[in-house]
C-alpha cells in the first residue's frame, strides 16, 4: 500500500495523472489513507473525472468528516459538471469553517463572473487575509506584509487584516506605522483584544 501510494504521490507531482489514479485506486483498495485520497481527488480532477471524485469524496466525508480542502475540491468537481450553483455553496461551507484562500478565491471568482464586484472584492480580500496568515505563521514577513497590504486597501473594513498588518510592522521594528495599523483596528473593533494587547505591548516598550 505504501509504495502505491507513494508512487501515486510521485506520479501526481509529474503530471502523470492516468497513473498516479490507477495507483491511489491500488493502495485505496488494501487500506484507507486520507492523504491518498486527497491525492487520488486530485488526479481525478485533473482527469475531469467529476462524478468519480464526488464518489470518492462522499467517502472522504463520511469517513473522515469535510474540511475546507475537501469542500473545495467538491465545489470545484461541481463546477467541472455545470452545476455552479452547487459549486458556490460547497465553497461557501469550506469558508464557514475557516478563512480559506481558495475557497475565498473560487468565490471571488464567481461573483466576478456574475458581475457581483462588491461579493468579489469581499472574497478576494479575505483570500489575501488567509495568503497573509499563512506566511505569518511561517515567519515570511515580507510575504504576510505585502498580503495584509493588499487586503486592507480592498477593505478597509476589515478589522483583523490591520491587527496583522500591525503584527508584520512590529515584527519588522517599524513601532510608529504598527501602532497606526492596531489604532485603526480598534477603530473598526474597539473591543479587539489582540490589538489592545499589542498596542499596549508597544506603548510599555518605548
Amino acid at each position: 500500500m505504501q509504495r502505491w501510494y507513494q508512487e501515486g504521490q510521485d506520479l501526481v507531482q509529474k503530471g502523470h495523472f492516468f497513473e498516479a489514479a490507477q495507483r491511489l485506486h491500488q493502495a485505496l483498495s488494501v487500506e484507507w489513507n486520507p492523504n491518498a485520497a486527497d491525492s487520488l481527488i486530485t488526479a481525478e480532477l485533473e482527469l475531469g473525472h467529476a462524478d468519480e471524485a464526488i464518489r470518492i469524496l462522499d467517502e472522504v466525508f463520511a469517513r473522515y468528516g469535510p474540511t475546507p480542502q475537501w469542500l473545495v475540491a467538491l465545489g470545484d468537481a461541481n463546477l467541472l459538471k455545470g452545476n455552479r450553483k452547487q459549486a458556490k455553496l460547497s465553497w461557501e461551507r469550506a469558508a464557514r469553517i475557516r478563512i480559506d484562500e481558495q475557497a475565498h478565491e473560487r468565490l471571488a471568482e464567481y461573483y466576478n463572473e456574475n458581475g457581483d464586484k462588491k461579493q468579489s472584492t469581499h472574497h478576494r480580500a479575505l483570500a489575501l487575509h488567509a495568503e497573509g496568515r499563512e506566511a505569518f505563521r511561517k515567519n515570511q514577513l515580507d510575504i504576510a506584509f505585502t498580503a495584509f497590504r493588499k487586503a486592507v486597501e480592498l477593505a478597509p473594513q476589515q478589522a483583523h487584516s490591520w491587527y496583522y498588518l500591525g503584527e508584520c510592522l512590529r515584527f519588522l521594528k517599524k513601532p510608529d506605522s504598527a501602532q497606526k495599523s492596531y489604532r485603526r483596528c480598534l477603530q473598526i473593533d474597539s473591543n479587539h483584544g489582540r490589538a489592545l494587547r499589542s498596542l499596549g505591548r508597544l506603548a510599555s516598550s518605548q
